[in-house]
């Protein structure tokens, strides 16, 4: 993935709290007020499992990412909960085509190869009554969203 201004590369590491309402918008127009421009980059790491952020999670990744910018979310699948967060960014792509979304299982070849080998020793661990591989909680997929136009507080949220 290439970022747009691969020269603008300031890094900034922010505390913030999720909130898909008009507090939400304020805090994020906080952080890219004073001439910052939206980032062009935003990482996420195991934060879709909490089914009722999910829509606070979204609205904060558009209004904080510049346009041609990308997320990329490390999140585990926990049950149903990624593909849940999934429905959501379609449902606001049916409202106004904000994000690309592209979903890799298989990103990197020594994590697969592990993954494989603890799914194919799962039964025997189950059977020893030891602790258990759950690739539903375990293994991380990558989840990307490309934000392709501006996010709208009356069209997304």
């Amino acid at each position: 993935y290439e970022l747009s201004d691969p020269a603008n590369n300031d890094i900034a590491c922010k505390r913030l709290l999720w909130n898909h309402g008009k507090h939400g918008a304020e805090e994020c127009s906080q952080l890219t007020a004073n001439n910052t421009q939206p980032y062009q980059l935003c990482l996420a790491s195991d934060c879709t499992h909490f089914q009722e952020f999910h829509a606070a999670l979204a609205a904060t990744i558009g209004r904080l990412l510049s346009v041609g910018g990308i997320c990329i979310l490390c999140q585990p699948k926990r049950a149903n909960s990624l593909d849940r967060f999934m429905t959501l960014i379609d449902a606001m792509n049916a409202a106004g085509d904000l994000f690309e979304m592209t979903l890799h299982e298989r990103y990197d070849d020594r994590l697969w190869k592990m993954h494989q080998d603890y799914v194919a020793e799962k039964a025997k661990v189950r059977a020893e009554g030891g602790s258990v591989y759950d690739p539903s909680i375990h293994y991380p997929h990558l989840l990307v969203l490309r934000k392709r136009k501006e996010y709208s507080e009356d069209v997304h949220t």
